[in-house]
């Protein structure tokens, strides 16, 4: 079975990058339980 293919660096700092938007907007909001968008990003999706 083949590795798994590593991700770009670009792709992981755009997801590093949607991943915080999204804690400051929970933060700021008070919504801080998980949600399908972040499910999706800590996915790679």
């Amino acid at each position: 079975m083949p590795a798994p293919p590593v991700p770009t660096a670009p792709s992981t700092a755009a997801n590093d990058s949607s991943t915080c938007e999204w804690i400051v907007t929970a933060v700021d909001s008070s919504h801080l339980d998980m949600d399908e968008e972040l499910t999706k990003l800590l996915r790679g999706e």
